[in-house]
This record gives structure tokens, C-alpha cells and sequence, in this order.
């Protein structure tokens, strides 16, 4: 295995203090375009006041670097780089399940496109300081979940070489999934971390553990350090951790630590065929990523019993849903300059004879230009029926599924239900007064629909009225919207008030009325609370939809627009709805306008595209920032 040195850790160049990121004088508004060149940001640096040095609790010790450097790296990975070719890889224990890693040595291009990113945040515009910000961040997250007693800059850099990850295998058996008590053990966890300097890096954790009860040993000709005593690790056993190589620390269980020393740096999961297919998947630089052997991990599933309340069903795997499981799936994070960019690969399993094909949106070009959230699937209907038919292969759900088909038998069963449904979309759409949205189908059979609207019609004719429901009908145009009306707000939410004990004051008044509308047209279903989305869906023609909007046409460019479903979120529009319910609290709006806002002003908008092909299925998902 080669090892590409992406670059040079983070500088150590800050002093060991607490400090605080203060957004700089050009920072408010925060910009809209690419950087400033307004002054630089300052940061203030409080006096840390002497005192006695508080000890690390059992669970830090245990873990090692789980306190400092992995809550560093869970707070800070959208800013972290990960590139495949870590040296940290080639300890990772041969039985690990799931593998994850990130790099704050910001790797490639990771380094530059983070400094682009970073440019639209208040206190990160002059490009001159990035390093001393990045640093400074450092600080207070470390100082943070430290308490105060570490830094980053003061000590951690001076050893950690910015390759962090963690691995764990060796599942716990068991005989009931729902009572984790059951479990014989708990799973092999590995901690791994890159290092610039072994005496330093020794130094530190021999200072940290210096209240623990620690021994040493020989492995192989590595020197093993055990950490024993009261709360070494959930199940009360010993840890250790080793140096390797002089560049890279490993923490763990004893058996997990001598199981990385025997890779020697260059097997264990490394030399595992599916992980270096995962690996090779991509070749870009990525600021994170995340492994997991899936059908290794439905195994273990399988060998577990227990009882969901449905006889069973859903808590094992059948031989045929095994079979319809990726063999792995791999997750990768990736800064751009304008953007996060995450994206997921797996194999496609050879138990799935249908596979979903990536096409257009049929249904983008029908909704409105101002929505703000559009979740859409293909062909539901025929997904959701053939997973009805993969769980109809498992025995234990055989009960369950005649109880479900005696029920829906008196709507022309589940065939007739569901068979008729498309392409499916959940919408959000904002309005001048507020937000309105529905469920949209697309069909090919209007007549199916029709029917089961029909059917479901004469029901609530036959019962309704008892219950105070009543049915009316509205043109629209060529179409008809019917509108099935509930009852006042204040009643319907009064009865769930009382549930509840609480009292609450329903929207648009004590008079206003709860009421569900649809239409079904020669090709779409449309459902909604209210019929002012129906309405507006009805009246959107191409030019004025959302797919005509150049910002979802960006983001779909990027994601893929061919695709077996979509997620678009207008996290702007989103931003300021939230904004505008929090106004009633003047003074603590205000807080938030001065501490908070501004870091969130520029994220712009999101889309994840689920993309599928005879070779493999995945992910790709953007965060834009303006």
C-alpha cells in the first residue's frame, strides 16, 4: 500500500488560551458573492486563570482520543478532508464491519476549496489568516469538550498528524435484537489517529492517563500500554493503545489493538476486496468518508430472534432479502468552493432482477416555481408492492400480511391501491401569506385512481354525516376539486387539546375549517389540506414551474437529473420562515441575529439525487452556499 502525504497538519501556531471566533467588522451583512478584502477578523484571547489541572475521567482514558481529537472531528468534519490513500488504512482490523475516517489535514485540493468555501462566513474573508481561523476553531472545540483543560493548538498539534478514524467489528451475539442485555460482548472498536511525532505524542498521553492504572507490554515487538480498572470500557475489560510504525496510534480494546498490530500496515481490512473496490469507487479528494459491509452486517442480523409485535416480520432477514442487500456501501464528504458535496456508492446485489432505472422528473414541470420543498419518487407504486412482495418470502410475516390484505380487500385490495401510483411528490410551496402544500401522484391509469377516489367517496357519504363531515365538489377550470370538510378548527383541535391537556389556538382563527381536497386528472392525483394548493398545481404550466427554475436546474445538474427520486429543500426560504415564527421574541431574535444568523445566511439551498444503474445504485447530495 502507497501513501500520498496530502500536506502538512494544521500550524501550531496559536497560543494555548481559550478563544473566541469574533465575526469581523466587514462580516455583517455576511456577502453574496466570492471574498472581501475587508479588514481581518480578531479574536479575543480571555486569560485562562491558574489552577489545580482537573484529571481525565475513566471513559477518556479508555477511549484515549475519543475526549479531544474525535469530538474535534465530529464538530468540525464539514470542514475536514479525507483522501482514500490515509496511512492510517492499513491497520484497520481484518474483521471490521464499518470503517470511518476523517482528515483535517485537508488533503488535495481539499485545502484550497475549503478557503474558497470558508470565504462566504463571516470572520473567514481574508484568505491571509485561514490557517490562524481554522486554528483558532480548533481551540474552542477542544477547549470545549475538555472543559478547558486542553487546546488545541497548545496540545494536540504539535503530535497529531490530521488522519483520524475509527473501525468496528467483531458484531456481539445475541438472542434477542429488542434486549441489547442480551448480547455476549459488545463490538470491537478501533481508534486510529495519524501522528508527527512520537516522543510528543507519548508525552501527552502519558500526562493524560496519569491518574489511570496503566501497564505496559510487549506484542510482536510493540509496545502495548493497558489502561484496567472500573469503567475501562463498557463491559468493565481492559484497553490499550499502541504507537505503529511511529506515524500512526491505535487505541481499543486489547484484542482489537493487537489485531491492527498484526496487519503490519499493509492488510487487515486494506487487503478486503470489497472495501478496495469501495475505495476505488472514486478517485476525487474527499473531506470524510464512511464504509460498511453490508451483507455482513445482514448476517448478523439474521442470527438474531426477537418479536416486533408482528409475529416476527420485519425483525429477520429471509434468504431472499439477504440476497437483495449490497454486498457494501461506501459514504464520501467533499468540499467545493460553493458547496458540501456528499455522495454514497454501492454494488447493485445480484438478488435484484428489477432494477430501478434513473429517468427524469415527471412531476418537477408541474409543480409551482415558489416551492420550497419537492420529495419526489418514481414509480412508487410499483416499488412499494414489490417490497410487499420481497416481505410476502419471509414466513414470519405471513400473518401480518393476510391481516393487512383482509383489510384493504373491501378497496379492491392492494393492487388496486397502489398499482396506479407513479411518480410520487411531497411539496411544500410557499405563498405570500404562508405555506400550502400535498401529495402529487403522476399516473398512467386515471382510471384506477378515479375509481379508488370514488370508492373512498362513498364511504365517507355513507358514515360522514353522523360525524359531521360533509362532501362538495368545485370547478376548476376543466377539472373538479372535491373537498371534504372536517369540521372547525377550534372543535378538531380542542378534542386533541383535551387528549393532550392542552389548550391550543388553532391557525386562522376560532372559525376557521379543516378541510382535505383533491383532483384526479387524466394524468396527476392531487391531494392537499385545503384546496388552494390543488388550485395552484392545476394552474402551473411549464414556463412557470419549478422546473424551469435555473437554481433547481443547477443543483439538479450536479446531482444528477436523471435519477430514481429527488430531494430539494430552498434552505433560504426555509431560513426565513423559521426566522419570521421567531420574531415574537424580540429580544431573543435579536440574539440570534447577532450570534447566529450571519453563520447561517449563506447556505443557499439543497438537493440529493438517489441515482441507480445495472452496476450500482447511490447518492449524490449539495449543500449550496452563496
Amino acid at each position: 500500500m502507497t501513501y500520498r502525504d496530502p500536506g502538512s497538519p494544521l500550524p501550531a501556531d496559536q497560543p494555548t488560551e481559550a478563544v473566541r471566533v469574533t465575526p469581523d467588522a466587514a462580516a455583517e451583512p455576511p456577502p453574496t458573492g466570492g471574498p472581501s478584502e475587508g479588514a481581518p477578523a480578531t479574536a479575543t484571547q480571555p486569560v485562562r486563570t491558574p489552577g489545580p489541572r482537573r484529571g481525565l475521567r475513566w471513559a477518556v482514558a479508555l477511549v484515549v482520543t475519543a475526549l479531544v481529537v474525535t469530538s474535534v472531528a465530529a464538530a468540525v468534519f464539514m470542514m475536514s478532508g479525507k483522501a482514500p490513500d490515509a496511512k492510517v488504512i492499513g491497520w484497520v482490523p481484518a474483521d471490521s464491519v464499518i470503517y470511518g475516517e476523517a482528515r483535517l489535514d485537508l488533503p488535495g485540493d481539499q485545502r484550497a476549496k475549503l478557503a474558497e468555501f470558508l470565504a462566504k462566513f463571516p470572520g473567514f474573508r481574508d484568505q491571509a489568516a485561514l490557517e490562524a481561523k481554522i486554528t483558532e476553531v480548533l481551540d474552542r472545540l477542544v477547549s470545549g469538550a475538555s472543559d478547558g483543560a486542553q487546546s488545541y493548538s497548545g496540545d494536540l498539534a504539535a503530535w497529531f498528524g490530521g488522519e483520524l478514524a475509527f473501525s468496528m467489528g467483531d458484531l456481539p451475539a445475541g438472542t434477542d435484537f429488542s434486549d441489547p442485555t442480551s448480547f455476549e460482548d459488545v463490538p470491537r472498536f478501533t481508534i486510529l489517529v495519524s501522528i508527527t511525532d512520537r516522543v510528543a505524542a507519548q508525552a501527552w498521553f502519558a500526562d493524560a492517563l496519569r491518574d489511570a492504572s496503566t501497564t505496559t507490554e510487549d506484542y510482536n515487538g510493540t509496545q502495548l500500554t493497558l489502561v484496567t480498572g472500573p469503567g475501562a470500557s463498557a463491559a468493565g475489560e481492559a484497553v490499550a493503545y499502541a504507537i505503529v510504525a511511529d506515524d500512526v496510534l491505535v487505541a481499543g480494546q486489547v484484542d482489537a489493538v493487537k489485531a491492527a498490530i498484526d496487519t503490519k500496515g499493509d492488510g487487515g481490512l486494506a487487503a478486503d476486496a470489497s472495501f478496495a473496490a469501495a475505495l476505488a469507487s472514486s478517485s476525487d479528494d474527499h473531506v470524510g468518508l464512511m464504509y460498511m459491509d453490508l451483507r455482513r452486517y445482514a448476517e448478523w442480523a439474521m442470527s438474531l430472534s426477537g418479536d416486533s409485535g408482528f409475529g416476527g416480520c420485519g425483525t429477520t432477514l429471509s434468504t431472499e432479502m439477504r440476497d437483495m442487500v449490497p454486498d457494501w456501501v461506501v459514504m464520501r464528504l467533499r468540499i467545493e468552493g460553493d458547496a458540501l458535496v456528499m455522495d454514497g456508492v454501492s454494488p447493485m446485489p445480484d438478488g435484484l432482477e428489477d432494477v430501478p432505472v434513473s429517468r427524469a422528473s415527471t412531476l418537477a414541470a408541474r409543480m409551482p416555481a415558489s416551492t420550497i420543498v419537492f420529495v419526489e419518487g418514481h414509480d412508487v407504486g410499483e416499488r412499494v408492492l414489490d417490497a410487499i412482495d420481497i416481505y410476502r418470502s419471509d414466513p414470519a410475516c405471513a400473518d401480518a400480511l393476510r391481516e393487512v390484505d383482509t383489510a384493504v380487500g373491501l378497496l379492491g385490495g392492494l393492487d388496486n391501491m397502489l398499482g396506479w401510483m407513479g411518480d410520487t411528490a411531497m411539496v411544500v410551496n410557499r405563498t405570500d401569506d404562508g405555506v400550502e402544500g400535498g401529495l402529487v401522484f403522476h399516473t398512467e391509469d386515471a382510471t384506477s385512481a378515479r375509481n379508488l377516489v370514488l370508492t373512498l367517496r362513498s364511504f365517507v357519504a355513507l358514515g360522514g354525516a353522523q360525524a359531521g363531515l360533509s362532501i362538495r365538489d368545485e370547478n376548476h377550470g376543466e377539472d373538479t376539486i372535491t373537498i371534504l370538510d372536517l369540521g372547525d378548527a377550534s372543535s378538531l383541535l380542542g378534542m386533541a387539546g383535551m387528549a393532550g391537556g392542552m389548550d391550543i389556538e388553532p391557525p386562522g382563527g376560532p372559525d376557521a375549517r379543516v378541510e382535505l381536497a383533491w383532483t384526479v386528472t387524466d394524468d396527476l392525483v392531487v391531494v392537499s389540506v385545503g384546496p388552494g394548493f390543488v388550485r395552484r398545481v392545476l394552474d402551473t404550466d411549464a414556463a412557470g414551474s419549478l422546473a424551469s427554475d435555473s437554481r433547481f436546474n443547477s443543483l439538479l445538474g450536479r446531482t444528477g437529473a436523471e435519477n430514481v427520486g429527488v430531494t430539494y429543500a430552498d434552505v433560504a426560504a426555509l431560513r426565513e420562515l423559521i426566522e419570521d415564527a421567531g420574531r415574537s421574541d424580540p429580544a431573543a431574535f435579536a440574539t440570534y441575529q447577532e450570534e447566529v444568523q450571519p453563520f447561517l445566511l449563506p447556505f443557499d439551498a439543497f438537493m440529493m439525487s438517489s441515482l441507480s444503474d445495472a452496476e450500482e445504485g447511490g447518492v449524490k447530495a449539495v449543500i449550496t452556499i452563496r
